[in-house]
């Protein structure tokens, strides 16, 4: 007959064993999958593009597919990355895309090139003649996973017309705990969770009202009317 301790010890060793594997393989995240839903419905070409503002992206101390840190149980740090090997940015404007892909319209996903975002707009107009465009300012995006996950995030999504003309502009920012869907692996939780709740902000962005009348005026009307 197996003791009560003996089993709470083998539970509390599996457990250990469960968070140490799931730290020091990372559980990377899939974000370029994602399909958020979108209220706006039409045709033609969109362009999405995502500018990747992180402090420790701009000072060059992560890599662009850093997208959070998970600690093992001695609060040892190991880097979460995307799980497409791209940078967060491209897998940003590839979920985007797959919304605009299921209401009508064809999409590019772009990450910038340019230091100045008015001469990549005007460089984007000239190149593509898309019907929109839409801007993407990733001011920050980082999941520290312990026990649970805290996540903070700041994007910013600007609309721009075909003629280079800014439209709108929406921000959601700030900072969740998310919700745990694994209890025994924190690391496998914000695997799941991190994709999920930047679903749910894309839809915030996306769903907009100024940002679903900008991206609801067909071709035809934006090419006559002299607004934009």
């Amino acid at each position: 007959m197996i003791s009560r301790t003996k089993i709470s010890a083998l539970m509390f060793s599996l457990v250990l064993l469960f968070t140490v594997n799931g730290c020091s393989t990372g559980w990377p995240h899939r974000y370029d999958t994602l399909a958020p839903r979108l209220s706006a419905r039409g045709q033609g070409k969109v362009i999405v593009v995502s500018r990747d503002q992180r402090p420790h992206i701009m000072d060059g101390t992560k890599r662009p597919q850093h997208v959070g840190m998970v600690r093992g149980m001695y609060g040892d740090p190991w880097e979460v990355l995307t799980a497409s090997g791209k940078p967060f940015g491209q897998d940003l404007s590839s979920a985007v895309c797959n919304a605009m892909l299921g209401r009508g319209y064809d999409c590019l996903p772009l990450i910038s090139a340019h230091s100045d975002i008015k001469s990549e707009i005007d460089y984007l107009v000239s190149k593509y003649s898309p019907i929109r465009i839409l801007y993407f300012t990733i001011g920050q995006w980082e999941n520290d996973i312990y026990t649970k996950t805290i996540l903070d995030y700041d994007l910013l999504m600007d609309v721009w017309s075909g003629r280079g003309r800014a439209m709108a502009s929406v921000r959601v920012r700030g900072q969740d705990e998310l919700p745990v869907t694994s209890f025994f692996n924190p690391a496998q939780n914000a695997s799941i969770a991190a994709p999920q709740a930047l679903e749910r902000y894309l839809q915030l962005l996306l769903n907009n009202d100024k940002a679903t009348a900008a991206l609801n005026i067909v071709r035809d009307i934006d090419e006559l009317g002299a607004k934009y």
